[in-house]
């Protein structure tokens, strides 16, 4: 007899030890999907076709999805940080770097007070729509290394 407890956690893409990488967990948890997890699991196809890893709590694996990591070579977009994330307020980790990701887009992170890390590094992000970072309350680690975000 299978249950959902005996399933061994599907091996770690990401660096925190609690989170598990999101690939096929329709296939994996296949059973009983709610609405909701069959909505995020449909989500997580969408941002892996953008070249970006999800993360979830392996302590919660209905839960929702906890970090989008998007590094080089990803295809994000403004558009698609809009479009995608911006009402995933339980996001812990975003990662952009090498991506078409700009400034204009942060706005749309305004409600994720759970945000601990973002990573902005290389993108095109000046000190005008910097601004919008100090909405994130949670953050303790952000990366703007190459921006053109200045002292000021």
């Amino acid at each position: 007899m299978s249950t959902r407890n005996s399933i061994p956690p599907i091996a770690s893409g990401l660096r925190a030890p609690a989170l598990i990488c999101a690939v096929g967990l329709t296939a994996v948890y296949g059973c009983g999907l709610s609405a909701d997890t069959a909505a995020r699991d449909a989500l997580i196809i969408e941002i892996r076709e953008l070249g970006a890893i999800c993360g979830i709590d392996h302590r919660d694996p209905d839960g929702p999805i906890v970090s989008v990591i998007a590094n080089r070579g990803g295809k994000f977009t403004d558009e698609d940080v809009e479009r995608l994330l911006s009402d995933q307020t339980q996001l812990r980790e975003l990662q952009f770097s090498g991506n078409d990701v700009t400034g204009n887009c942060l706005a749309s992170l305004k409600d994720m007070k759970k945000l601990e890390t973002l990573g902005l590094e290389g993108l095109d992000i000046k000190d005008q729509t910097a601004v919008h970072l100090k909405n994130l309350t949670g953050l303790q680690r952000l990366f703007l290394d190459g921006t053109n975000i200045t002292d000021e």
